[in-house]
């Protein structure tokens, strides 16, 4: 995995659950039940993502920090489809 980032996301059950973006290096596959298996084991489970999206690069800021209002961008254009 070359770098990842987690946003909340509305939920109607829980009022807001984890999405995970996750960027990975050329040429690797990771199966996202070999990477849910792995959090499962490492992180308790109210910390799970409840939904995991690949993509090519994370948003970033002018400073170079991750652009989390455009990932909860991505998220509603992409739920609209």
């Amino acid at each position: 995995m070359k770098e990842a980032a987690v946003i909340g996301i509305p939920d109607q059950l829980r009022g807001e659950v984890v999405k995970a973006f996750i960027v990975l290096h050329d040429g690797i596959v990771l199966p996202k039940q070999y990477l849910m298996d792995y959090l499962r084991d490492n992180l308790a489970k109210f910390k799970l993502p409840r939904e995991i999206e690949y993509i090519s690069e994370l948003p970033k800021t002018g400073s170079g920090k991750v652009n989390k209002a455009a990932l909860r961008e991505m998220h509603e254009k992409k739920k609209e489809k």
